[in-house]
């Protein structure tokens, strides 16, 4: 039996059907498939190397941990998403999930009262706030980057990088295959995001002027502000938005020759499935691309504006009242 070595065990005298009967990966005088990998049982021999090593315990071929499903044990059966280590049904996760979106969108848009506060010369409660979540949220979608990493981190750390994941919209602990569907209907949907709170914003901004209520009680959107929340978005976004959009460009290979991508392994390289997530992931580094360039023209800018504003200011200012002819005589003597 011809088999590669990386990934197959193969002392002398196997044969494809002790491989097939195989209990383990600790009798070393039979063949088995190494742990990390997987044996489709089609093809034996045919083997796939998962991006976590749990999801494959190796032994015979076709074994995948925790009911997970995939030449690569990469996802769980429809209906069903990966919790606790082992694949739970959905149940009402997908009620859970609408339900959420709809707070999403509400807090989205209830942003712009709570991060458009008036300039002062000192910072605000409000300000210094917003402030350090921002930073906080940056914080832990550095650390969310950081579990994407194949590093076997220590457990209290593991703990913590796994909760910073969900900030880089690793929801798979959450359920959201339930809402989205499989692969591609999750990455699309990540993806997306972007794009629509980007549009949606200003859109929002839009309509409320012609809502006579918003406008009598002065809660329309203000164009200058509706950019600022929309550039505040985009900024606390920006790392999300980035590993986001490179998801579907890194790839790594199997014993096979054939390649998966890293986030999503039963996603090969190359198919339509791959195609379709490039050309979202591709929309996503140009948002976020283009986000980064009008930064750099404003900071560049930045002193030119002031100065504009700060004479055009001085220029708008009412002239000063003329001083009683009391306080005149007064002041001479």
């Amino acid at each position: 039996m011809d088999c590669d070595e990386e990934s197959v065990h193969c002392p002398k005298g196997s044969t494809i059907a002790k491989l097939e009967a195989a209990s383990g990966t600790t009798d070393l005088k039979g063949p088995y498939v190494k742990r990390g990998f997987f044996s489709n049982p089609e093809a034996p021999l045919d083997t796939y190397k998962c991006a976590a090593e749990l999801y494959c315990p190796g032994g015979s071929p076709g074994v995948c941990f925790g009911d997970r499903e995939g030449l690569t044990c990469g996802d769980c059966a429809d209906g069903h998403y990966w919790a606790s280590n082992k694949c739970e049904p959905c149940g009402a996760v997908p009620v859970a999930w609408a339900f959420s979106v709809t707070i999403i969108a509400v807090g989205v848009c209830g942003s712009y009262y709570m991060l458009t506060s008036s300039y002062t010369a000192k910072a605000s409660v409000m300000m210094s706030t917003t402030a350090a979540l921002g930073m906080l949220v940056a914080l832990f979608q550095n650390l969310g980057v950081l579990n994407t990493v194949a590093v076997q981190w220590p457990d209290g750390l593991r703990d913590i990088l796994n909760f910073a994941s969900i900030f880089t919209f690793n929801l798979d602990a959450l359920g959201f295959s339930c809402a989205a569907g499989g692969n591609v209907g999750r990455y699309v949907s990540t993806a997306s995001f972007f794009w629509i709170v980007f549009l949606a914003l200003p859109l929002v901004g839009l309509l409320t002027n012609f809502i006579p209520i918003l406008k009598r009680r002065k809660l329309a959107w203000e164009q200058n502000k509706t950019i600022s929340t929309t550039g505040q978005f985009l900024q606390v976004g920006f790392t999300t938005m980035c590993n986001v959009g490179l998801m579907p460009f890194m790839c790594y290979r199997h014993p096979t020759g054939q390649e998966s991508i890293l986030k999503y392994p039963n996603v090969f390289c190359g198919t339509d499935d791959h195609v379709i997530m490039r050309i979202f992931g591709a929309l996503v580094i140009f948002l976020a691309f283009s986000f980064f360039t009008a930064a750099c023209y404003a900071a560049y800018q930045a002193p030119k504006w002031s100065s504009s504003f700060s004479s055009s200011a001085a220029w708008s200012r009412p002239p000063t009242a003329a001083l009683p002819e009391e306080v005149t005589q007064t002041a001479e003597i």
